[in-house]
């Protein structure tokens, strides 16, 4: 194997190919080295923090993002002087856990150990907020949250963002089972986020230039 630059992403590609066919039957990518993000420092760009009854607010040259300290959700999402996340009553607005999604065809198997567990009624509760002043006048805000089901504290759900000055928003997340009673083989894992209605067009970035999930 050719030595990699350790101050890049590496990862390796198996891809397992039928010999007679030539169709792919199976393909896996596994990181070899993992670089930590860092945003380019801008001239004559600024960022400014507030934390006002619980309410933080980070400030961007053309806009802002603010967060619930005590529910850990993002609640406006300022670009340009518009107002990207929905404000409907009752409906949650920025990048909450989501481990549940609608059933297919597919998961005749599983279908009722995901409702056994509970995964179609979890609730969240924010565990942890944090925020700091990162490198390259960036902001950091960490949140950690339980998702419940019933009395039983199934799974710890991370959402870490990094924000930038230019606006440029990075989001991770991370999902650790908590409970013997967690399953495993979960539907989903991944971020809802509700946007204004009148955003109509939007570009979704998916891996490759073809399809990469059969059913969708």
């Amino acid at each position: 194997m050719p030595v990699y630059d350790k101050d890049r992403d590496c990862h390796i590609n198996f891809i397992y190919t039928d010999i007679k066919s030539g169709e792919n039957i199976a393909v896996e990518q596994i990181s070899l080295n993992d670089v930590p993000y860092v945003f380019e420092k801008e001239n004559g760009s600024g960022i400014s923090l507030t934390n006002i009854n619980g309410s933080v607010s980070v400030s961007f040259e053309g806009g802002s993002v603010t967060f619930d300290s005590n529910s850990g959700e993002m609640t406006s999402f300022v670009s340009g002087g518009r107002e990207l996340l929905s404000k409907k009553e009752g409906v949650p607005c920025g990048f909450v856990p989501s481990v549940y999604r609608a059933f297919s065809d597919n998961d005749i198997d599983s279908k009722n150990l995901w409702l056994d567990a509970g995964l179609d009624r979890l609730k969240r509760k924010c565990k942890y907020f944090a925020v700091y002043m990162g490198q390259s006048e960036s902001v950091c805000i960490e949140t950690y949250f339980d998702l419940i089901s019933g009395r039983e504290r199934l799974y710890h759900f991370a959402v870490n963002y990094y924000v930038a000055a230019s606006g440029e928003v990075k989001t991770e997340a991370y999902l650790v089972s908590e409970s013997d009673k967690a399953v495993s083989d979960i539907p989903c894992f991944g971020l809802d986020a509700f946007l204004c209605r009148d955003l109509e067009n939007v570009e979704y970035y998916g891996r490759g230039e073809d399809e990469n999930y059969p059913d969708f």
